[in-house]
């Protein structure tokens, strides 16, 4: 007699879209494919800490086409306190990420920083500065998360006890470019932008296809793989393999040259 199976599933952070299509398919794929178990733990990793454990049985009933166009998590994740949970006077909660990630579509890009291509700060002041003399009352910057700053190197904050992640360039060269331009300067973390978005379609074919592959992997006993998209179809490496090496941005690619094409400032020049 053969035991039945069970997987638990919990979504700990992340700044992705359409997680709700990839639990979707996890559950589709396990019930009915395998007739296994689903037990959904909600608030990531933080309700497992609880007792009893904060999870609840999942089933294929549990989801609509609604629900896996929506973004975020319905499991909900570890982070808490952002914009996206918009508290209104009355008390309750409003998602208004949409509208933040709109007015963001309209802008135009004036630097943008990598940690590949190293900058100059007089270059990107001199380019924010100059925004009135291409029509703008305003110049948009985005800055990579590992860029490091000229006075203190790499910034970091810490993420857990004794563990530490790249975070908070953004403000600290806000802090030093304030005394070198004259417009006011705003901080937004564009993870918390990404993780409100909503899901395309693509995307949710995308996450569709890797939450079958994952249940099927386990099916076959394959653990310690991860799936990925590769040339049109769905392929699992194994996790150490993705991430034994550091991906960087070709600076002779075309993306880069697409952006200086554009007029874009990588603060080099």
């Amino acid at each position: 007699m053969t035991t039945k199976q069970r997987i638990g599933l919990l979504t700990s952070g992340g700044d992705c879209s359409d997680l709700n299509a990839v639990l979707r398919a996890v559950v589709r794929r396990a019930v009915i494919g395998y007739d296994w178990d689903i037990i959904g733990i909600e608030n990531g990793t933080l309700d497992l800490l609880q007792r009893p454990v904060g999870a609840r049985p999942m089933t294929p009933a549990d989801f609509n086409g609604t629900l896996m166009r929506q973004s975020g998590t319905f499991l909900v994740s570890t982070n808490t306190g952002n914009p996206f949970t918009f508290e209104m006077p009355d008390g309750s909660t409003c998602d208004r990420s949409s509208e933040v990630a709109e007015g963001m579509r309209e802008l135009e890009l004036d630097v943008i920083l990598i940690p590949e291509i190293s900058y100059d700060l007089d270059v990107v002041a001199e380019r924010l500065e100059s925004a009135g003399e291409r029509g703008h009352n305003f110049a948009l910057m985005i800055v990579a998360e590992a860029v490091t700053s000229l006075d203190s190197g790499a910034e970091t904050v810490g993420n857990a006890p004794g563990k530490t992640t790249y975070g908070g360039v953004g403000h600290a060269l806000a802090a030093q470019l304030s005394e070198m331009v004259s417009a006011e300067i705003r901080v937004t973390v564009l993870g918390y932008v990404q993780r409100g978005g909503l899901p395309t379609a693509r995307d949710r074919l995308v996450a569709s296809v890797f939450g079958v592959r994952a249940v099927d992997l386990l099916a076959d006993c394959q653990c310690g793989r991860m799936v990925a998209w590769r040339e049109r179809q769905v392929i699992d490496v194994p996790i150490g393999g993705a991430i034994y090496a550091y991906h960087v941005v070709n600076i002779d690619g075309p993306v880069v040259a697409t952006a200086r094409g554009h007029g874009i400032s990588l603060g080099d020049t």
